[in-house]
């Protein structure tokens, strides 16, 4: 008659559970058959494309912020606030209303073209101000280099939205520093002028590349655990 106990240790010889070397050569082995399917159906080249905004604010200038008169080299009497003293606005306001009529364009000064140096030449500006065009310029103290001209174009679905965008060339200059100010005219007769300016930029996060690069990291963890001398508890040396 088989004792009991012979009975327990041959229930738990047949039921052993494999070692870790055996479960991650299994976990290899799949995944190794597995990955080329999922590569294959991933596109490395699948990536999120969104856009950014930075809102440009002001900067000490010398020349101040002021309304042209028609016909005449002569300015109005106006009040200017600048953008970091009114959440992010630029306002001018002019002090005689009867001037509003003789009112030629408003330029506003003094904006900070630091953000503009990593190559962001898309521009946003919004305006509450009743205009027929707004111009925005960059130009140097340099005489020698050419002043930039930037119409803007009015957005159909918002009038209050202005864009434009420079070509490469003015970009690349931009970014050597070539220019050392900018300005934005705004033409039409408004007792207040104001403007919130925006460099507008574009971004792409690589999802394919990701997906694919931790499935190749995956399948080296495993190859790694699949040898005798790797765990999941840590490194194993064994003696001979």
């Amino acid at each position: 008659m088989v004792s009991k106990t012979k009975i327990k240790n041959n229930v738990k010889r047949a039921f052993r559970l494999p070692n870790n070397a055996v479960v991650m050569s299994m976990m290899a082995v799949i995944l190794v058959c597995a990955a080329p399917a999922l590569v294959s159906i991933i596109d490395d080249s699948y990536a999120y494309e969104g856009s950014s905004e930075t809102q440009l604010l002001d900067v000490p200038y010398t020349s101040a912020s002021f309304v042209r008169i028609s016909g005449t080299q002569d300015r109005a009497d106006v009040s200017y606030i600048s953008p970091s003293e009114n959440d992010g606005i630029f306002a001018i306001a002019l002090n005689d209303p009867a001037d509003v009529e003789n009112v030629a364009y408003a330029r506003f000064y003094g904006i900070d073209m630091a953000p503009l140096m990593s190559g962001i030449g898309t521009f946003k500006i919004i305006t509450s101000s009743d205009v027929s065009l707004v111009n925005l310029s960059i130009s140097s103290y340099d005489e020698g280099i050419s002043k930039v001209s930037l119409p803007l174009t009015q957005s159909e679905v918002d009038p209050s939205v202005w864009t434009g965008s420079l070509n490469s060339v003015e970009l690349v200059k931009l970014m050597s520093g070539a220019y050392d100010y900018m300005f934005v005219d705004m033409t039409g007769p408004n007792e207040l002028y104001d403007m919130q300016i925006f460099a507008v930029g574009d971004y792409s996060i690589p999802y394919g590349e990701m997906i694919i690069g931790a499935t190749g990291v995956l399948l080296l963890i495993c190859a790694l655990l699949a040898t005798p001398w790797f765990s999941t508890s840590g490194l194993t040396i064994r003696r001979r």
